[in-house]
């Protein structure tokens, strides 16, 4: 605990930690990473949104 809480005295050594979790099958992932839903595409979506919005005159 010295690494995370140097000089701390904490009453014990359980950590408690928020996560998801997704479970899905392999199919479903492999569309989800090569349709339009994929990740590189929403990157870009969001990217251009960005752009459009910080370009965008008033």
């Amino acid at each position: 605990m010295e690494v995370w809480a140097p000089g701390i005295k904490l009453p014990s050594r359980v950590v408690h930690v928020l996560s998801e979790f997704q479970i899905v099958d392999q199919a479903s992932n492999i569309g989800n990473k090569n349709g339009d839903a994929g990740h590189d595409r929403y990157k870009a979506r969001r990217m251009a949104k960005v752009k459009e919005r910080l370009l965008q005159e008033k």
